[in-house]
């Protein structure tokens, strides 16, 4: 049985949670607001996607989890996965039922959060409930407040220092030949397989992507295989059938933490900036849309962003310094890496989905082993 909450209530359990007085404020007034409404016509229940793997479920977990103390008659359900997996099954489920949504709100990457424009996936955010987007940098809010940047993700090079004794240096070392047969990627990222940058050094864009197909056409070889998941990426690198990839710095640092043998290096080009959203899915009712609204609220929160950076190595776009002191030193951190990192056209990308990978596989992964 729901129960009511007040004030002083919230912050006797938000103490009991290690969230302070001053923390709590600054989470963000929409937050304390709903409490009393969500419990008082039953339970709410809603779905939070979040990427599976490293410790990047574990806020999403930790959010969830304070939102449902404080306000009972809520229940949100976290679905772990990833991206290329769960976001056909929810187009699917707009399709076949429209007012039933498979995921409510979710983590979502550049690559789909476009896809997703195309698709009309994303409810508008109504600001007013979020609060704590006014301390995000002005280039992670979207067109039309659907969805908002909350982090970034640099990717750099990854590689093995046990089979390469002189570390790349920049991004057309993946197509270097002393690489052949030994790089590696997720076959339609377009931030990782190297179409797009390749393209951009070769006098084209992401508008002029035959420079890009051209080039992987012919050096299709340097590729050892396509995996399915980072992880595979890891792995593979890991164990030596490839030597380089394409990667997320966080992941990198995470893994070498835990004993992987492999190093990260920013290409003299600069990262590829991939910016992380946080999204509404359409089909939600009004109710659900505030409570959403209100847990990406708190995910916004310094407390919460913070313990992101600290768990994964991402990078927050707020405006505000909620870093830990021991990540600032770290290259990827740094203010000037983040303002040369390289900005795809993401829009344009989205809109040319199907094509490129249709070309992709016919030009480049059809011709690997040739």
């Amino acid at each position: 049985m729901s129960r009511r909450m007040n004030r002083r209530q919230f912050l006797k359990e938000g103490s009991k949670t290690g969230l302070g007085l001053f923390a709590l404020a600054q989470l963000g007034g929409a937050t304390l607001g709903l409490a009393q409404q969500a419990s008082a016509g039953g339970t709410e229940r809603l779905t939070l996607f979040v990427w599976s793997g490293l410790n990047l479920p574990t806020v999403a977990g930790e959010v969830a989890k304070f939102y449902m103390q404080n306000h009972p008659g809520t229940a949100i359900e976290v679905l772990e996965g990833q991206n290329f997996e769960i976001y056909p099954k929810m187009v699917s489920a707009r399709k076949l039922t429209p007012d039933r949504p498979l995921v409510h709100l979710g983590y979502s990457n550049t690559q789909f959060t476009y896809q997703g424009d195309v698709d009309d996936m994303w409810e508008t955010l109504d600001l007013k409930n979020i609060p704590n987007a006014a301390n995000v940098a002005d280039a992670y809010r979207r067109p039309g407040n659907k969805g908002i940047g909350f982090s970034i993700a640099p990717v750099g090079l990854m590689y093995n220092p046990n089979f390469v004794r002189e570390p790349p240096t920049s991004w057309t070392d993946l197509w270097n030949p002393r690489f052949r047969g030994k790089v590696t990627s997720l076959k339609y990222a377009w931030y990782t397989n190297g179409l797009v940058i390749a393209a951009r050094l070769n006098g084209g864009s992401e508008k002029n992507i035959d420079p890009g197909f051209r080039l992987w056409s012919e050096r299709a070889n340097q590729y050892v295989a396509f995996a399915n998941s980072n992880v595979e990426v890891r792995d593979l690198v890991v164990r030596g059938d490839a030597w380089i990839a394409a990667m997320f710095g966080g992941n990198a640092f995470t893994w070498k933490q835990q004993g992987a043998p492999v190093e990260f290096v920013i290409p003299r080009e600069g990262t590829v900036a991939f910016p992380l959203f946080l999204v509404v899915v359409k089909g939600v009712t009004p109710q659900q849309k505030r409570i959403a609204e209100e847990v990406i609220n708190l995910i916004l929160s310094d407390r919460w962003l913070a313990r992101w950076a600290a768990l994964t190595f991402f990078v927050p776009t707020t405006k505000k310094v909620v870093v830990p002191p021991s990540l600032r030193d770290l290259p990827m951190y740094s203010p000037k890496e983040t303002e040369r990192a390289i900005q795809f056209d993401w829009a344009t990308i989205a809109q040319n989905e199907v094509a490129w990978r249709e070309r992709w596989d016919k030009e480049v992964v059809a011709r690997m082993g040739r």
